[in-house]
């Protein structure tokens, strides 16, 4: 019964929110948008019914609760216009239910030189943008089917000699149904916190600080589903097929839908594709990993390819290692 009443809350807020206006570009934390994983970007970002590494960590919070192993996880993605964007994840057992994490995602830039209305080609001054989102999250299973998760984060960006902190948290729930293993995932990203830039170049002549606004984090519900169409409930298959369908509702753009395909080979080889409908600049991905052992460690890495339209094509790698 509980575990009905908690999707019955989350879905009746997802639905009151379903009428909000688009308001894009009036959020800060762009980076915080920014999916990590590769498995998650080969699939098109359909995976919060489906995580099961510690990018859920980023996806759902709530999933963490599956992951019965200590894993060290990696991600890095070359973002376009030379910008990177890496997450680090660590997930630890506590005791046979609960599962506690520590995440960091880093967007940054390298050095931007310095342009001025009279020197247009540069002032031989350099700076760099970096944003960081520093996280600690705890999940636990409820029931065998069903488990919650939460994050709390503090989430910086930094511009040249201006600053913005705050605070923020995720919430995310996964459940296991009856019907053939098909599974349910949401998550509430970024909720609470603003940001407001202070610093030294944002001084007036007299010394007065100039008064600057405060923007809100970009707040995003997920709601996922996944199923194994192929090899369900079978651990030593030869083969499984898993179909992944996301819906995301930002708070600060249009809804998008995300269709996303998983192949293994028994349990070491992966290939995946996705689409996303109604994005501005993704659609089509596609990607692979393979899993194997080394020195008695367990490790996977995965590697995905996403077009971007009218921006550069991103490429993603990550790493896990279980210990």
């Amino acid at each position: 019964m509980k575990k009905w009443t908690i999707f019955s809350l989350m879905l009746l807020f997802s639905v009151a929110t379903a009428n909000a206006a688009s308001n894009t570009g009036t959020v800060a934390a762009q980076f915080l948008k920014i999916g990590v994983g590769a498995q998650a970007a080969a699939m098109g970002g359909a995976t919060t019914a489906h995580v099961n590494d510690p990018a859920a960590l980023y996806w759902n919070v709530g999933a963490l609760a599956h992951l019965n192993q200590p894993a060290l996880y990696g991600a890095h993605t070359e973002w376009f216009a030379g910008i990177q964007h890496d997450f680090i994840g660590l997930t630890l057992p506590i005791g046979a239910n609960n599962i506690l994490g520590l995440s960091l995602i880093a967007l940054t830039t390298g050095d931007i030189e310095q342009t001025t209305l009279s020197q247009q080609d540069g002032t031989g001054i350099f700076y760099d943008v970096a944003d960081i989102a520093l996280g600690i999250s705890a999940a636990r299973q409820l029931t065998d089917r069903f488990s919650v998760g939460v994050t709390g984060k503090y989430v910086r960006q930094t511009v040249w000699n201006e600053s913005a902190a705050t605070f923020a948290f995720d919430i995310g729930a996964l459940m296991i149904t009856d019907l053939h293993g098909m599974r349910l995932g949401m998550q509430f990203s970024n909720l609470s916190g603003d940001l407001k830039l202070n610093g030294s170049d944002l001084l007036a002549g007299d010394g007065t600080q100039q008064v600057t606004e405060s923007y809100a984090l970009p707040v995003r519900f997920q709601f996922g589903i996944a199923l194994d169409v192929v090899g369900h409930n079978m651990p030593e298959a030869p083969h499984r097929l898993t179909v992944a369908i996301d819906g995301t509702h930002p708070g600060d753009g249009a809804e998008t839908l995300h269709l996303g395909l998983e192949y293994a080979h028994k349990t070491w080889l992966f290939l995946r594709s996705g689409y996303v409908i109604n994005h501005d600049t993704a659609d089509v991905s596609f990607g692979g990993g393979v899993r194997w052992s080394l020195a008695q460690t367990p490790f996977q890495l995965d590697y995905a390819y996403a077009d971007l339209g009218l921006l550069d094509d991103v490429q993603r790698v990550s790493l896990k290692l279980n210990f």
